[in-house]
């Protein structure tokens, strides 16, 4: 055998992929540690802190009549509570421990990831996070986005796969009955947990494992009882649960925050979790759009799985839209509540890839490449005004106003010229201030506006060519073309949402 018969690619190199996963850790921790201490306070992070030390500190307890108000589940404002009990009240305490939250999740991760997909998409995994600067802001502050994240890749890595040890699975499905202990808006992971089990493992671990789950949900809300009920008045419907009415805020009672966003403002919002979460949200849909026959997988388990992460994924998705986009309370959370559970997502397109579906009919190719265009104008839609603030400056304004331009007056030349603000001036009557903001604010919705219809004519002439060159050339060779399109796809779209983040 000679030296080239014997060399190995450069991927099979031992420790390589996880000496990448390291180096991508670092560069994750680096940015929390600096956004940690850069960033500024917000209401919610002092709230946390500040009611979790009060009720830990027995000045005040969860849900007390003229204490501080208990908006969410107990564990959420405790935990933190503890933490500055241990270690100090204040800001910096809050800082640190989200700090090491988010490391701890990300080598959960890492964990979750190499099992389900290989060593490779474990230190991809890796890197998406730490190149993901919107993600990182959200859990280097205290806020219940972190913990629960942390929580909720915790329990994959305790629960999903095959042949897991029952104390792992009891474990795991504990602490999903603690995440409903601290967001009630996590609910469905519990139930949905639970419902996997039972379908992975059997009848027998099933039964172990509900009533973990149903102890720790039971004693969480005996403890806090009947305070707690409260939160579940604001999650189902009044005439399904009439013996809630006493728990129920008055009807009519204004609300304190309440405003009124229109159409644009929601979908501007939408179109803002699309572009800080394309990895897993565009991953997922054409995951589902590539799913394959139940005979096609490449193993049970990785079906099983990805079903779970697909209901699991698909419930919460829909639940924070409709919390989000669907009411007034809080239209702009969409982004950060997506935070909550967007490792879903990733995890959904590390499972089931080994086994899309190579090569799709017709309309499920034409309904992707729509799916691509429309994607690709949202993202860019939504960081237009970013584009527009880059490319048209203050000094271009200027220096296109001051263009010299000859005078006219109705059809007729005048001699001499007269700057272009000046024409408009003595056109519209306009003051020259007026001229400068009005065309800079144009300019700035209008050129990202042309170049977005013009990057979407591009993707649109591009992805049916290729659709046509697929449907001519043998069944393998469009097989790779078909799966590599969308992966260039998704990796250009990903690494242009770290651009324009």
């Amino acid at each position: 055998m000679n030296k080239t018969q014997s060399r190995k690619p450069i991927w099979t190199l031992p420790w390589l992929a996880e000496g990448i996963a390291v180096s991508g850790a670092l560069i994750f921790s680096i940015q929390l540690w600096i956004y940690a201490h850069t960033q500024l306070s917000i209401l919610d992070e002092g709230a946390y802190l500040l009611k979790g030390y009060l009720f830990v500190t027995r000045e005040y307890w969860p849900f007390q009549d003229y204490g501080p108000w208990t908006n969410h589940m107990p564990l959420s404002f405790l935990i933190p509570g503890w933490v500055q009990a241990l270690f100090g009240p204040g800001l910096r305490t809050g800082r640190y421990f989200a700090v090491g939250l988010g490391i701890v999740m990300l080598l959960g991760v890492w964990i979750i990831a190499r099992r389900m997909g290989g060593r490779w998409w474990a230190a991809a995994a890796v890197w998406l996070f730490a190149f993901s600067v919107p993600i990182i802001k959200i859990y280097s502050i205290w806020a219940s986005q972190g913990l629960i994240a942390c929580m909720l890749v915790w329990v994959l890595v305790l629960c999903l796969g095959r042949d897991r040890p029952l104390w792992q699975l009891l474990l795991g499905t504990g602490l999903a009955g603690l995440i409903l202990l601290t967001r009630l808006n996590m609910a469905p992971v519990l139930p949905i947990l639970l419902a996997y089990i039972f379908w992975e493992n059997g009848k027998k671990i099933g039964l172990w494992n509900l009533a973990v789950g149903a102890l720790v949900i039971i004693v969480g809300h005996a403890f806090f009882w009947p305070g707690i009920l409260k939160l579940w008045t604001k999650w189902l419907p009044a005439g399904l649960t009439p013996y809630l009415d006493a728990w129920r805020s008055p009807v009519g009672a204004t609300p304190n925050w309440n405003p009124d966003v229109d159409l644009h403002g929601r979908l501007k919002s939408f179109l803002q979790g699309l572009r800080y979460h394309f990895f897993a949200l565009v991953g997922t849909l054409f995951t589902w759009l590539r799913w394959p026959q139940k005979n096609k997988w490449y193993s049970e388990w990785r079906f099983r799985a990805s079903v779970f992460l697909s209901v699991l994924f698909g419930v919460l998705f829909a639940l924070h839209l409709w919390a989000s986009l669907g009411k007034d309370y809080c239209v702009f959370c969409f982004r950060a509540y997506l935070s909550f559970f967007i490792i879903l997502g990733l995890l959904l397109v590390i499972t089931s890839f080994s086994s899309w579906r190579p090569v799709v009919k017709s309309a499920r190719r034409w309904f992707s490449v729509l799916a691509m265009t429309a994607l690709s104008l949202g993202m860019a839609y939504s960081a237009s005004l970013v584009w527009g603030n880059m490319l048209i400056t203050n000094r271009f304004v200027r220096k296109l106003l001051t263009l010299q331009v000859p005078r006219v007056d109705g059809f007729s030349l005048l001699p001499g010229n007269i700057p272009l603000w000046g024409l408009l001036s003595n056109k519209f009557g306009w003051a020259e201030e007026e001229i400068f903001y009005t065309t800079t604010v144009l300019l700035r919705r209008l050129t990202p506006a042309l170049l977005v219809l013009l990057f979407g004519g591009l993707l649109f002439f591009f992805a049916v060519k290729r659709i046509r060159l697929i449907q001519k050339i043998p069944s393998d060779s469009a097989r790779s073309l078909s799966t590599n399109t969308i992966l260039i796809y998704i990796a250009l779209g990903t690494l242009l949402s770290f651009g324009i983040g």
